[in-house]
């Protein structure tokens, strides 16, 4: 079970005004944290990404850091953290954020979300 987070976009009234967010580690932003953050246009995370391997590279000339297993720990940071940076991401796009639920998978939530909003 997982919490999804409902957003509605009010401008949309289409099949894609609805977008819902599962609270759960995103293997995607772990894996190739660059390449997740690009498709999902989330430009500040991509940039702060760029900025970190940039001070990790300059600090690696100064100081004998681990930088290998420091760039590991910010990709599983963000594997984690993923979720509320998309979340945010919406707010500031204008989407509502207009349920938080529990359900197994994404038709799940999606069909409990449609029902107590009477669709």
């Amino acid at each position: 079970m997982a919490l999804y987070t409902a957003f509605e976009n009010p401008y949309r009234t289409d099949d894609r005004a609805l977008i819902m967010l599962a609270d759960r580690f995103n293997w995607w932003a772990f894996l190739v944290p660059p390449f997740w953050a690009l498709g999902r246009k989330l430009w500040r995370v991509l940039v702060g990404m760029f900025l970190f391997a940039l001070v990790l590279a300059i600090g690696q000339g100064f100081v004998d850091l681990p930088v290998g297993g420091l760039y590991l720990v910010a990709s599983l940071w963000l594997g984690f953290e993923a979720c509320r940076f998309r979340a945010r991401d919406l707010e500031r796009r204008g989407w509502q954020k207009t349920a938080e639920l529990v359900a197994s998978d994404l038709t799940e939530a999606e069909e409990i979300y449609l029902t107590e909003a009477g669709v």
